[in-house]
């Protein structure tokens, strides 16, 4: 999930529009528990299973409450009301473990409601493929689902997503400008500091490992932090992990972020 600030939409792919329901619906469910990673299956078999396939993008754009959203979802194929879906698993085909089932089947109940509203009908053809490539085998699962039960199911799950858009439209425009602008947190930046850094913010944002090492004193996670929060304002990083083993260098650290928020960096940490 991303927010277009352009546009005034938030981006979300199918699968993410999925699993934020599975949590929210779930209380008990974690972030990453009981979440499969999809892979998808290899077009040779995806070929041989469904003839004549093509992959297609299906796009929809809602809104829901004060927020506006655009969705897309990819199929393997379309065809007179029927739409096909296809992943690949670790396990017999013809018995893939129920945490496949559960994913793949939520991603073809929204895709075929969003067809469901492109074509005009009432009903819709779910065809859901399960390959496993290593075994060269495959098993093709259909149902017939009506357009009032895929659209229980859209709005059921669309009733979760407040929980996780304000925190991303906040992101873009509150935070990530925040970090983006600021400046070194002294007036004076101490001998080698200023190396320390340019090279931080450089090795964060192409990738790669930089090894430092610097006498106790002269400001190490200071030169650490500050370029790192600003390749997360840069859109060149993500995260930050800030690991260390003693629990005065972490409280150095979490000193560090009270100091750029007060100079104007709109901080998440925990």
């Amino acid at each position: 999930m991303r927010y277009d600030s352009e546009a005034e939409k938030i981006i979300i792919s199918c699968r993410e529009f999925v699993n934020i329901a599975r949590r929210g619906i779930s209380a008990a469910l974690l972030h990453n528990e009981d979440e499969t990673e999809l892979l998808k299956s290899s077009k040779h078999i995806i070929s041989k299973a469904i003839p004549d396939a093509e992959p297609k993008i299906l796009n929809f754009e809602f809104d829901f409450l004060e927020y506006s959203f655009k969705m897309s979802t990819k199929v393997d194929k379309t065809d007179e009301n029927s739409i096909w879906l296809s992943c690949e698993v670790d396990s017999n085909p013809n018995r893939p473990k129920k945490e496949y089932v559960k994913e793949l089947r939520g991603i073809g109940f929204i895709s075929a409601y969003i067809y469901a509203l492109e074509k005009g009908v009432d009903r819709v053809k779910l065809n859901l493929l399960y390959t496993n490539s290593e075994l060269g085998t495959w098993a093709l699962f259909d149902e017939c689902v009506t357009k009032k039960k895929l659209e229980d199911f859209f709005e059921k799950c669309k009733s979760e997503l407040s929980v996780y858009a304000r925190p991303e439209i906040e992101r873009v425009t509150q935070r990530v400008p925040s970090m983006k602008a600021l400046r070194f947190p002294y007036k004076k930046i101490r001998s080698g500091q200023d190396a320390f850094v340019r090279k931080a913010y450089k090795v964060i944002s192409r990738g790669g490992v930089l090894f430092a090492t610097a006498p106790t004193g002269t400001g190490k996670t200071i030169s650490a932090i500050y370029p790192a929060v600003r390749a997360l304002g840069d859109g060149r990083a993500d995260k930050i992990f800030y690991l260390t083993p003693k629990e005065t260098t972490a409280n150095a650290a979490i000193e560090c972020l009270y100091i750029l928020s007060e100079k104007g960096a709109d901080i998440r940490a925990l």
